[in-house]
């Protein structure tokens, strides 16, 4: 260890035995040498311990900010549905145009939204020309789909059946475009507002098992140190004793050479 020469103490106990000196200031010296030597393992556990509480302490009050925001908002099925439909008519408008090329695929989506941005800008007196507006892009969107099938070799009555329906999706999509694109929106922030408080559930949990198995290792490691300290001061206390013995010894005139205890040779100097 550090800063604790065991074979030195031993002597050093040893010999305040012999001149019948307190060991006091060795055994002052084995604690601080020790402490010394933990203070760093110390150090470091309570810096994490600190550490953990603090993210625990900014996530508890995020926490009741994210609870505040659930409690705004709420997921509805039906505002869900209306969303997810938008996200469907656009996707499926994508998907048949991509067949072509993208640039088909963009035309359907453009013509599809065109006709909603027209009636969201100019919302005044749009019920009498909206239905007639997006009727006009459902049916261009047939005519440019019926002359795509036809060329691929469908006759002109197949070509306008197969068409039709990407008409009706286009006329839906601008009938719903915003509709779905605000309620998507809506939905969107109270789904994330619960994950945000589920991760910071999970968050908190974490840092919570982080700060309890600072603490334990702590508690062990200041065990550890004492039963260390314990240990050593016995040993010494044992030398002194030893030592101690020694002196009675010599002053009975007793020739001992070397000392022997318990099996074990002790040679010290006085």
């Amino acid at each position: 260890m550090q800063g604790i020469n065991i074979e030195r103490l031993k002597s050093d106990a040893a010999r305040l035995g012999y001149h019948k000196k307190p060991m006091g200031d060795l055994i002052k010296f084995i604690q601080t040498s020790i402490k010394d030597w933990f203070q760093n393992y110390e150090g470091q556990l309570s810096i994490n311990k600190e550490k953990y509480q603090k993210k625990i302490e900014v996530l508890k009050k995020r926490k009741e900010e994210i609870k505040k925001k659930v409690g705004e908002t709420l997921i509805v099925p039906e505002t869900l549905l209306l969303g997810i439909s938008g996200i469907f008519l656009i996707s499926l408008l994508y998907y048949v145009g991509s067949f072509e090329d993208t640039v088909t695929a963009l035309l359907y989506l453009g013509l599809g939204a065109v006709g909603a941005i027209i009636v969201y800008l100019k919302p005044v007196v749009s019920d009498f020309w909206k239905p007639i507006l997006f009727s006009l892009l459902s049916l261009l969107v047939v005519v440019m789909q019926s002359i795509l099938l036809y060329d691929r070799g469908y006759g002109y009555g197949q070509a306008i059946i197969f068409s039709i329906p990407l008409g009706i999706l286009t006329y839906l999509l601008n009938e719903n475009l915003f509709n779905s694109a605000f309620a998507f929106m809506d939905q969107s922030k109270a789904i994330w507002h619960r994950i945000r408080l589920f991760i910071n559930r999970i968050q908190r949990s974490i840092n919570h098992s982080l700060k309890i198995k600072s603490e334990k290792k702590m508690e062990a490691l200041l065990k550890r140190k004492d039963l260390m300290a314990e240990k050593i001061v016995n040993q010494m206390s044992y030398e002194y004793g030893i030592g101690d013995l020694a002196s009675d010894i010599k002053k009975k005139d007793v020739t001992i050479s070397p000392l022997r205890i318990n099996g074990k040779e002790h040679k010290y100097a006085n």
